[in-house]
């Protein structure tokens, strides 16, 4: 989960040393974290933090069970203020500078602090189980949920599931696997391997989402030029026993190929039969569900600068 920070702190990176002549703050804006924020009504901070007060208050409580205060070097900012200026550089694109100079602290001050809050969501995330593989009980629940939603089997026995199961390939679905791009500046080393087929750098980010969109795994970090079945084969989720799939699978588009863990539609050559028709149209109404994550996480967070890959 540690590969999580990657894509983060790669944004951080690129604002730490970008031209900051765009996008800066107002001047007028004196003690925003003191008395601006404060002051904001709920729909103001939900605008501008993408989350309302009460969710915020929230995760405030979560990061102070974990959060280990610094005792060496310069002290640091505050913790709410540090968690502030950190949810502000996740739902907002602005200048570096422009954020120091709004939550009134040095760059690299606001660096250390966003730094040290996203490693505090770490644990936040491992404590609580935000994002996290699904139990037995929970994939049976997930499973049926795709079925009735999509018309992929679970429990019930429809048509659907007739064309499914004859082809062998599954009982049910746990949960819709794909990709995305993040764009970064080229590094030092090895920065051909960054450049993906679109052409410009970038680190992967994968992602596994359920019936709802919410995320029960995710892998980051690997360079942009590996295709996104390499990634999976690279990422921990490939080498989970099958068991701790509960005789379920996920699904992906054709960028994968077919496993006992993974499934995938059928390549259309112009021969298809209408079974596996059904079966391509079933499987990319229900895979859809992880673009629509991806895109809600873009919404979220548009400053971890997401491109998907088309």
């Amino acid at each position: 989960m540690n590969r999580l920070l990657i894509p983060i702190m790669y944004s951080a990176y690129n604002m730490f040393f970008e031209d900051d002549s765009d996008n800066e703050y107002s001047e007028n804006e004196m003690f925003f974290a003191e008395e601006v924020i404060p002051g904001m009504r709920s729909h103001q901070f939900k605008l501008h933090f993408r989350m309302d007060p009460e969710t915020f208050d929230d995760l405030l409580s979560k990061l102070h069970e974990v959060y280990i205060p610094k005792v060496k070097g310069h002290p640091e900012i505050y913790f709410e203020k540090s968690a502030l200026l950190t949810v502000w550089y996740l739902a907002n694109i602005e200048s570096f500078r422009g954020i120091a100079l709004r939550f009134d602290v040095s760059k690299s001050t606001a660096w250390n602090a966003i730094y040290r809050i996203c490693k505090a969501l770490l644990d936040v995330n491992r404590i609580h189980n935000i994002i996290a593989w699904p139990s037995a009980n929970r994939a049976a629940h997930i499973s049926d949920h795709f079925y009735r939603r999509y018309g992929f089997p679970g429990k019930n026995n429809h048509y659907v599931t007739y064309v499914l199961n004859s082809f062998k390939l599954l009982t049910g679905i746990i949960g819709s696997i794909d990709g995305t791009h993040i764009k970064m500046t080229a590094p030092k080393d090895s920065h051909v391997s960054y450049i993906n087929r679109k052409g410009y750098h970038s680190v992967l980010l994968q992602g596994v989402c359920d019936h709802n969109k919410l995320f029960i795994d995710v892998y980051a970090g690997e360079a942009g030029s590996i295709h996104d079945y390499t990634l999976f084969l690279r990422s921990d989720l490939s080498r989970r026993p099958d068991e701790n799939f509960y005789d379920t699978h996920l699904m992906g588009d054709l960028a994968y190929k077919l496993t006992t863990k993974l499934i995938v539609g059928f390549k259309n050559f112009g021969l298809l039969t209408d079974r596996q028709k059904v079966f391509n149209k079933v499987l990319a109404k229900a895979r859809a569900v992880i673009e629509n994550a991806f895109a809600l996480l873009k919404r979220k967070i548009p400053n971890i600068k997401i491109y998907r890959d088309h």
